[in-house]
């Protein structure tokens, strides 16, 4: 009897001790209906940054949502099919977000190496863009990941 309580209780407690008792992190796509975060993403025309001629990736976070939450990390990776090449720019500051409100992340974007142009026939000559995509992570471990096209301004 002792033996099949004992089985009986390392079983029930491998059973509370499962992987699958666990909430899973979330990933989700910009553009899918409802989301609890919004995420804008741009790129600052050096002409308005607070020092001339620097340039910084802009992600604006909404919490849409009915609590606050916090934001652990904002990693925005430039294209390899942009024409001037940017550094991967990190934000790990975590940052608590009002219910209804909104905050604006500056990452600075550090130019890479300048490669020629990409061909690609889609693109006209005189089309400046930066292509990048915005990874956002909760502290709940939700991920929000946005593809974002922002004129490049001279």
């Amino acid at each position: 009897m002792k033996i099949t309580t004992l089985l009986c209780s390392v079983l029930l407690l491998a059973a509370c001790a499962s992987s699958t008792a666990v909430i899973d992190k979330r990933t989700f796509n910009c553009g899918e209906p409802g989301l609890d975060v919004g995420i804008e993403g741009g790129f600052e025309d050096p002409r308005q940054a607070e020092q001339i001629g620097e340039r910084n990736f802009l992600v604006e976070v909404s919490n849409n949502s009915h609590a606050e939450i916090t934001v652990t990390s904002v990693r925005v990776e430039p294209s390899n099919r942009n024409r001037v090449r940017y550094d991967v720019a990190f934000d790990g500051e975590d940052v608590v977000i009002a219910e209804g409100d909104a905050h604006l992340f500056r990452l600075p974007a550090r130019r890479g190496m300048t490669l020629d142009p990409p061909i690609d026939p889609s693109r006209t000559r005189n089309e400046d863009f930066v292509e990048f995509y915005v990874m956002v992570v909760l502290s709940n471990g939700d991920q929000y990941r946005c593809n974002f096209r922002a004129p490049l301004e001279r």
